[in-house]
This record gives structure tokens, sequence and C-alpha cells, in this order.
């Protein structure tokens, strides 16, 4: 096999989740002397992030950063930020994105509505914690105003 086989079995194994045997088929591609491209660890990440496992998905992005012979693409920080989305990590994302940008890498299309995903779905926890809060609130305020009209308090 070449490297595009090792890289489309990286890929498959990434599309269901079995960052395993996604693993296991890079490391043999390794093995056999075949540089990754940034599309196998793209991959490899979005198998982690398929199983919420978001810490590997962010290591194996550093992995590329320290391994002096490939620069993350926009395809790795997109699989990264993927891993975020999944794992509701949207300041974690946020980082990711303002060093992207620091690094000159262009956010494309797939970036761009990451991001607004991530944003939305950020909102909206916030709102959802906001409106629990204020239930809790009145709840309790109702509660000690029962109190105190039953001279409990």
């Amino acid at each position: 096999p070449d490297r595009v086989t090792y890289e489309t079995l990286i890929q498959a194994y990434a599309h269901v989740g079995d960052f395993g045997e996604a693993d296991a088929i890079f490391s043999r591609m390794l093995g056999k002397g075949f540089t990754p491209t940034d599309y196998a660890y793209a991959a490899r990440i979005k198998a982690y992030a398929k199983n919420h496992l978001w810490r590997e998905a962010v290591a194996i992005l550093r992995e590329v950063e320290e391994s002096g012979h490939l620069q993350p693409s926009v395809h790795v920080y997109n699989a990264t930020l993927y891993a975020c989305q999944i794992a509701r990590k949207w300041e974690l994302a946020l980082k990711l994105f303002e060093r992207m940008e620091s690094k000159g890498i262009a956010p494309n299309d797939v970036t761009k509505a990451l991001l607004a995903r991530i944003c939305h779905e950020g909102i909206e926890s916030f709102e959802d914690k906001q409106r629990q809060a204020a239930t809790i609130s009145a709840a309790l305020a109702a509660a000690g105003a029962l109190a105190i009209r039953t001279g409990i308090f």
C-alpha cells in the first residue's frame, strides 16, 4: 500500500470513530516510511472527537505543531475545533481559533460554520444556565417568603 491507501484507511476508521484502528494504521504508515499529510492528522483528531476525547484531539494538534515536518493546516484546526464543539469546550475552541489566526492560517467556510455553531451553542448554554439560576433564585425567594409568613423565621 502507498501513503494514499493508508490515509484513506485512517479516514475510514475516523469516520466511524474507531480511533484505535486509525492510530494503528497511522503507526503502520509511519513504520513503512511514509510521511503523513495534514489529512491523516485531521482524520485521527476526528476519530477522537467522535468519542468525546477532546484532550487527545488537542494532543494530536500539539503533535503536529511540534513535529517540525508539517505545519498544522486549516483542516487540522477544523478537526480540533470540531472536537471542542462535540465536547462543549467553547472557550478552548475560541482560543484555538485565535492561535490559528496568529499563525497566519486563514479560516475557510468549514471554519466559519464551526465557529458559528460553537458560538451559538455556547450562548444557548449560558442562557440555559441563567434561566436555571433565575428559577432556583425565585424558588428560594418563594420558600423564604413562605417561611416568614408561617413564622418559621
